[in-house]
């Protein structure tokens, strides 16, 4: 296969086969030596019938890293792949993890250099976003960011994080749908560190949405680095339940919830 097949369907990594306490010898059979840049490496000798899910590929053109977090193509992959069983259902669909696009947004203030667009720039670093400008909102508590879609839009969920912060740490919030319906939420206390999302209480289809602050720590100007919408039958990045985790539902159901 070219490096491209096996990239696509091997993803599990490998160290260097020399660094194995196990003998691996390199493969020279004209099928392990037929393409160019890759080196086949087995335990089973230099000429094997077929390669087993101990045999370890080498791309000799690309450059070793024992550094995944420089997100590196891997140098070495072993010859297997790895397959998850989720219940007993025999047809399953992966949730779409995507979030539903916001087309503009407008807020009660900003400072400057810190407006409301940031919050869906997928920067999750806790110190980039939106936050309101207390010469303007002389109380954090009331301040808001409104989001648009473009259309019409059906969500059950959303995920936000806060300044990194503490004092400007967001304790509750209230959103607000283009019918004036509203739904209030408790926020957890460690989200300025993570994205966590929150399920509505119900569905609502709507072309926008006013996220306004109702308590927060301290009494700082304070606001939103991240914030996401999600439609019925997607997960959030962040989430922490097991179904959600695994993407996986059954075809007949359209959300984790009811997995």
């Amino acid at each position: 296969p070219t490096e491209a097949v096996l990239r696509g369907s091997l993803k599990i990594g490998s160290v260097p086969p020399a660094s194995l306490t196990e003998a691996y010898t390199e493969c020279t059979t004209p099928v392990c030596t037929s393409q160019s840049g890759i080196k086949v490496y087995t335990t089973q000798g230099a000429s094997p019938s077929s390669l087993d899910a101990n045999a370890i590929f080498e791309f000799t053109n690309t450059v070793y890293t024992q550094h995944p977090s420089a997100r590196k193509p891997a140098k070495y992959l072993l010859n297997r792949v790895s397959i998850v069983h989720v219940g007993d259902k025999k047809e399953y669909t992966k949730l779409d993890t995507s979030h539903v696009t916001i087309s503009s947004c407008t807020t009660s203030s900003a400072m400057p250099g810190e407006h409301c667009g940031l919050t869906y720039d997928e920067e999750f670093s806790g110190w980039s976003g939106w936050r309101s400008d207390n010469s303007v909102d002389t109380n954090p508590e009331g301040t808001w960011i409104e989001y648009n879609f473009s259309g019409p839009t059906q969500i059950n969920m959303f995920a936000v994080k806060s300044w990194a912060w503490e004092p400007r740490r967001i304790i509750s919030l209230k959103l607000t749908f283009s019918d004036n319906s509203e739904q209030q939420f408790n926020l957890s206390s460690d989200q300025p560190q993570h994205f966590d999302r929150y399920l509505l209480s119900s569905r609502v289809t709507t072309t926008s949405v006013r996220v306004t602050i109702l308590d927060i720590v301290g009494d700082y100007d304070t606001g939103i680095t991240e914030m996401h919408f999600y439609a019925p039958g997607h997960a959030s990045r962040a989430s922490d339940t097991p179904c959600e985790d695994a993407g996986l539902l059954p075809v007949s159901q359209t959300e984790c919830e009811a997995a």
